[in-house]
């Protein structure tokens, strides 16, 4: 048997090695977030680490853990202070490791010995109360509290997460310290003896935990995968089906323009009203008409007098306020917007003054179907979410036959109150 490095920097290297080698292998199966697992042989690398070289070595227990979570937790890309954040976890967790492996050791010290035979029931039992159970409540403790407070894990996770966490570091600290006990450890004429089937034995009883726990595990994922596709199905379909009676409302409407436009707000709030009130997940219906550059003054007009205040047609500007429109030969002007209250900032824009409304515009008068904007930030969005415009062209056949442009029907989604709305009664947990 090879003796332990006597020069206390190569037991520091050997001891972070060893802890982060055995911690990458027991990642392999890592529950979600990717912290804890069924069995932490690195937990028992670290007490039997601190109890053969001293307390002093913990640093060495806290390092080897840091950097076995390092790639787990880092963020690149996001700047400096993002970067610095990430490291907190690996190191909180490191530090839970390491003041576990001191705990540990202290109490195998106190209540067993510094020679650790296990040969009577009296040892066996205390270190398993004690090295197996009560010390691996450190790590287990800490490490899913600055889960929880960081927030890689919800509430409802804590508990299982918890748990698992503990049992690995106790099953960890069974087997690995045992083992490596069995090499190192004082008596040596009483581990001399164990060790011809001792190593066998612990590396059959890891190997059938883990083997066991892949079973169930892939049993487990399996039943839960079937689940979430099932339910995913009927999510996907609540979500068609709605969307495709949004899209017949929308329809209807726009057949509806063509026999009569609506010439004030009340006529607009009449013909849409039944829509909102069966469909919550529109964040408006807008009425948007094209308006002719000679005709800017009329149409301003119009829409104060109909809306008792001064409206003027709008624009966007490159960096995204809005400012009066410029003078041009064609506006496409928001005439009327319902809910009024969510939407009135929307009177009088001229959309066409948005590259992605006017990309939808145009596929829509071109193709005479609907069409939709990509996501995109509405012009009465105050906040950062993003939304959707469905564009349907209305037009109708004038005395000369040919096909005269009335304006658009559109339907304005705010993409979280849209599926807030669909999926209200649905439980997603």
């Amino acid at each position: 048997m090879k003796a332990l490095p006597q020069h206390p920097f190569r037991q520091f290297l050997l001891l972070a090695g060893a802890y982060y080698l055995a911690g990458r292998l027991a990642l392999l199966l890592a529950i979600p977030p990717g912290y804890a697992t069924v069995i932490w042989p690195a937990a028992g690398v670290g007490l039997a680490g601190c109890y053969l070289l001293g307390y002093r070595f913990w640093p060495a227990v806290t390092l080897g853990s840091a950097l076995v979570n390092l790639d787990t937790a880092i963020v690149l890309g996001q700047g400096t202070a993002s970067l610095l954040m990430s490291l907190v976890v690996p190191l909180v967790i490191g530090l839970g490791a390491g003041a576990q492996a001191a705990f540990g050791s202290y109490l195998l010290k106190r209540y067993i010995g510094r020679e650790i035979a296990l040969d009577d029931v009296s040892s066996v039992a205390r270190f398993l109360l004690l090295g197996c159970g009560l010390s691996c409540l450190v790590a287990a403790s800490v490490g899913t509290g600055i889960l929880w407070l960081r927030g890689v894990i919800v509430a409802e996770n804590v508990a299982y997460n918890w748990l698992t966490w503990w049992v690995g570091d106790g099953l960890g600290v069974m087997l690995a310290a045992v083992l490596i006990f069995s090499f190192w450890a004082e008596p040596q004429q009483v581990w001399r003896e164990r060790r011809r089937i001792l190593p066998a034995v612990i590396l059959g009883t890891a190997t059938s935990i883990v083997v066991l726990f892949i079973i169930i595990s892939r049993s487990e994922f399996a039943r839960q995968e079937s689940e979430f596709v099932r339910r995913s199905n009927q999510i996907q379909q609540l979500v068609s089906g709605t969307l495709a009676r949004y899209d017949e409302s929308l329809h209807v409407l726009a057949s509806a323009m063509q026999l009569r436009v609506p010439q004030n707000r009340t006529e607009f709030r009449r013909l849409v009203g039944g829509i909102l009130e069966r469909s919550p997940g529109f964040q408006g219906i807008t009425w948007t008409v094209p308006v002719r550059g000679d005709k800017r003054r009329e149409i301003e007009q119009r829409l104060s007098e109909d809306y008792g205040e001064t409206l003027v047609i709008t624009q966007l500007t490159e960096n995204g306020s809005r400012v009066l429109a410029e003078d041009r030969e064609r506006y496409m002007v928001i005439r009327h917007v319902e809910p009024l209250a969510e939407n009135h900032v929307a009177l009088g824009f001229d959309i066409s003054s948005n590259q992605e409304a006017r990309v939808a515009l145009m596929r829509a008068t071109e193709s005479r179907l609907p069409a939709a904007t990509n996501p995109t930030r509405l012009v009465q969005e105050t906040a950062e979410e993003t939304g959707i415009v469905a564009y349907f062209p209305v037009f109708r056949r004038s005395p000369m036959g040919e096909s005269e442009l009335l304006g658009f029907v559109a339907g304005v989604f705010r993409i979280e109150t849209l599926m807030h709305a669909i999926l209200a009664e649905v439980d997603l947990e």
